[in-house]
């Protein structure tokens, strides 16, 4: 029998907070709020980690890492509990006072999620979740798929 979590309202709108761009003034920090309705979730899943990355190219895998050229990225972990996550993950991103970014120019931002298994199936880790992942653990139905898109820095 398969363990599938219910996922609703996953990913409904992400808030993206910029202040104003201009040569005397910081942008500011980048925050992405992301509602998260995780329920009926394996118990060999302990958290769920929600990774944000803003950069000119984003990494495919960026679920599994943080690296990349002039990319700027954080990630907030947040307990299973009783098989559930419902909050919104608001997520963070610093921006240095010297952006590594010109006025202008086009970014993409990206924001997936991955859980933190201890299945012996699907090994311990992170991992991400996935209607077809071999273990059952991380199958979650629908799966949530990256938040992505660009905008003007």
């Amino acid at each position: 029998m398969q363990i599938k979590a219910i996922v609703g309202g996953l990913f409904l709108c992400v808030s993206m907070l910029l202040g104003e761009v201009s040569a005397q003034t910081i942008p500011g920090d980048v925050t992405f709020e992301v509602p998260l309705n995780l329920t009926r979730l394996s118990p060999y899943l302990s958290k769920v980690a929600v990774t944000c990355m803003v950069g000119p190219t984003i990494d495919p895998n960026m679920g599994m890492t943080s690296s990349g050229k002039d990319v700027l990225s954080n990630r907030v972990e947040l307990p299973v509990s009783a098989g559930q996550i419902v909050t919104t993950a608001r997520v963070v991103i610093a921006v240095p006072a010297t952006p590594p970014y010109k006025p202008g120019q086009v970014l993409n931002y990206e924001c997936a999620l991955t859980a933190l298994s201890s299945d012996p199936k699907a090994g311990s880790g992170w991992q991400p979740l996935d209607q077809k992942a071999a273990a059952a653990s991380l199958q979650v139905s629908p799966t949530p798929l990256p938040i992505k898109n660009t905008f003007i820095w």
